[in-house]
């Protein structure tokens, strides 16, 4: 349980905006072109069409959006076992390759397996195999995405990460969470009252929030594999802005205390 260190503040007013996002407008866009593109052509993975999510499709969505990469799509289909014609592959004008299968297994899941290659050195740069049901085919394409990424420039992927974010509603105020593409998103709370600050704990398990679901704000910290909640901070006053040390061992918050002298008579 992480424990959490209260700044205080005395202040008459505070004043919130909320972002009136509708879940199905919700999509992560990055406009803009690097300098450097690296060309990078992916195959259609071997027997990609027996998996109920576009493999092929989410990993290059991943690359493209992250404008260090400049993907192509290749018609041929090739696996991870094939070795690539690479006196045919140059005449592309493509740095790397990245080719595949999705094999689905007699119990339901399905065996997803990558090969990533440096066209210009001819070169295998590895791969790897993963086992998923259908609900974590996206995060596998995700990771893939990542290993391409950090295989490349060096420096990791983020897109098997996830984002958090709170729409607002006539009735109603929800924190959501999805994908780093704002795909797949789940909503984690659904309250009649505004919801504000979410703040993702250092292993990515938990959330910090604040609800005034109690007409008063309170900061809750919330698993996200789980659903549960428990109260962090419910001191007299305003309850807010929580803030994750390193270690994901401490929460820092800020009340807001009034003083008797300073608030509005009626």
């Amino acid at each position: 349980m992480p424990r959490f260190v209260i700044a205080f503040a005395s202040l008459l007013g505070l004043v919130f905006g909320f972002a009136n996002i509708a879940r199905a407008e919700f999509k992560v866009e990055i406009s803009g072109v690097g300098i450097t593109q690296i060309p990078i052509g992916i195959s259609d993975f071997k027997g990609a069409d027996s998996a109920p999510q576009r493999i092929t499709q989410i990993i290059a969505a991943d690359l493209d959006r992250s404008c260090q990469f400049k993907t192509s799509k290749l018609v041929i289909a090739i696996d991870e076992n094939t070795r690539p014609d690479f006196t045919s592959i140059k005449t592309k004008n493509i740095d790397g390759l990245l080719t595949g299968s999705v094999t689905r297994r007699s119990d339901g899941r399905f065996d997803i397996r990558y090969r990533l290659w440096d066209t210009v050195r001819n070169q295998d740069l590895g791969g790897q195999s993963f086992v998923a049901l259908t609900p974590d085919l996206r995060l596998v394409a995700h990771t893939i995405a990542d290993q391409v990424y950090e295989k490349l420039t060096g420096d990791k992927g983020i897109f098997s990460t996830r984002i958090t974010y709170i729409t607002k509603h006539p009735n109603r105020h929800m924190l959501w969470v999805s994908d780093a593409d704002g795909e797949n998103a789940q909503a984690a709370l659904t309250s009649p009252e505004p919801i504000i600050s979410p703040s993702w704990s250092p292993n990515g398990n938990e959330l910090a929030y604040v609800s005034f679901e109690g007409r008063k704000p309170v900061v809750y910290v919330h698993d996200v594999s789980t659903g549960k909640r428990r109260v962090l901070a419910n001191f007299r006053g305003s309850n807010s802005a929580p803030a994750w040390s390193p270690d994901g061992k401490s929460l820092a918050v800020t009340l807001v205390i009034v003083p008797k002298n300073q608030r509005c008579e009626k």
